[in-house]
């Protein structure tokens, strides 16, 4: 029994103070033999009820790990911001846990911990498994739900504008919001400024990329100038312009020699190119 006692001693010393929620017999028994004592006795000891108030350190070799509840967050935490080359550069990510499991006990070990989204997007994911596995083998499996964010400052229309309407420097201001329940927000205030609306925007809402259209260049009844074939040859006449057309735009025009209607890419105000 005494070499027993000297064995136990010679290992790690991990002090494991026994509660209601671990002192079951089966984990005790595990704790016994653990430092060496017969079946028998640690059947005995194991027995024996366990009093909390009395409860002291108990010296092994090696102690079960645990993991709560923070440590679940912050694994969840850290997973997140090793993706945040996802997200513009100026979002603030956010986790708010909506319900956490319970500890999880783990066994001696080096455990390398897995994240996993429940989303392949990863910051759509309303959950998370996080994966403890010790030589290979999966010990533990948890499952944290939460909310992610990622707060940035986006454009939000200060007054009504009604579709058509180009936007001003006055019209818009900057305010934080999730960009994750948004679609493609403006972050930069100077690169909303003189596009066109595309439809009513209501004051408050944040401005999205659908939401506003770049002005045209080529006005709907122009005449412009048409270009045709390639960088050794290009041949030019004049076109009338049968829409709308922003800078890079593809739109249908009129040749006036031939009368033909072809597709022209507008190159700037009162020009079209053709390329072949």
């Amino acid at each position: 029994m005494g070499g027993q006692r000297q064995r136990c001693r010679q290992g790690r010393r991990l002090p494991l103070v026994l509660s209601p929620a671990w002192a079951s017999r089966r984990f005790v028994l595990v704790v016994l033999l653990c430092c060496g004592l017969g079946p028998l006795q640690s059947l005995a000891l194991a027995s024996s009820p366990v009093q909390e108030e009395t409860a002291s350190p108990v010296e092994m070799t090696a102690a079960a790990e645990s993991i709560g509840p923070e440590r679940m967050r912050a694994m969840v935490e850290d997973y997140l911001h090793s993706q945040r080359q996802r997200l513009p550069r100026e979002a603030e990510i956010r986790f708010t846990p909506e319900r956490l499991p319970q500890a999880c006990a783990l066994p001696p070990g080096e455990v390398v911990w897995e994240v996993l989204p429940a989303s392949p997007t990863v910051f759509n994911s309303s959950s998370f498994s996080l994966i403890a596995r010790i030589n290979g083998r999966a010990v533990c499996n948890l499952v944290v739900r939460g909310r992610v964010e990622a707060m940035a400052p986006v454009a939000v229309a200060v007054r009504t504008l009604q579709r058509g309407e180009a936007v001003g420097a006055g019209d818009i201001r900057l305010s934080r919001q999730d960009l994750l329940r948004q679609r493609q927000p403006f972050l930069q205030a100077a690169d909303l400024i003189g596009r066109l609306a595309t439809r009513t925007l209501a004051a408050g809402v944040v401005i999205e990329a659908r939401d506003v259209a770049a002005p045209p260049v080529v006005k709907k009844g122009e005449v412009v100038k048409l270009i045709t074939g390639s960088d050794s040859f290009q041949l030019s006449t004049m076109a009338l312009a049968t829409a709308d057309g922003a800078d890079d735009a593809v739109i249908l025009v009129r040749n006036l020699n031939s009368n033909k209607v072809i597709h022209a890419r507008v190159s700037g105000p009162g020009l079209v190119t053709v390329e072949h």
